[in-house]
């Protein structure tokens, strides 16, 4: 791996996609020998991993529609529900073994917990090739990080891995 010396204290953001969170073992060999060897230059990580297959497929198995605007998931109630399980579940167990795997000590959670993601809900957006706005539901644009708890986290050697959910101060939770 190159010298990566020069970015020693300095934060690293990794995103994992659902398509490689589906592959543990991929998954350590890749990304996980990637980060530990970013921990190991000092330099600080967290990665941030989606799960849009996985979610999909378990739509499917719910008998739910999933529904895609210019490629981005539109989210209802229910399918908030199934990305909570997926992103909270079983993508997010997934992730953390495949760290383990390679060394690399992982707390693995959502945005939503400790508030370490506040985002709002996303107002409706014009899209390239549509006559109206799209209103992509339950959807969040992310307002503020809380950087001092990664902070402290990372300070203890710990990687935060974070499930691309994120809420508010009035407890809504957003994809």
């Amino acid at each position: 791996m190159a010298d990566l010396s020069a970015f020693r204290n300095r934060w690293f953001v990794v995103k994992i996609g659902g398509e490689l969170a589906m592959d543990v073992a991929r998954l350590s060999r890749t990304v996980g020998v990637a980060v530990k060897a970013f921990l190991d230059a000092g330099i600080k990580v967290c990665v941030v991993h989606g799960g849009g297959p996985q979610a999909t497929e378990l739509a499917k198995k719910l008998g739910l529609e999933t529904k895609q605007v210019a490629g981005q998931r539109v989210t209802d109630e229910a399918t908030l529900e199934v990305m909570k399980m997926t992103l909270a579940g079983q993508v997010s167990v997934n992730v953390a073994s495949a760290l383990r795997l390679a060394g690399v000590p992982a707390l693995c959670t959502t945005g939503v917990s400790a508030g370490l993601v506040d985002a709002s809900r996303r107002p409706p957006v014009q899209v390239a090739g549509l006559d109206t706005p799209v209103d992509y539901g339950l959807v969040g644009d992310i307002a503020a990080v809380n950087v001092t708890l990664l902070e402290t986290l990372s300070e203890r050697g710990v990687v935060v891995a974070l499930g691309s959910l994120a809420g508010d101060v009035h407890g809504r939770v957003f994809n």
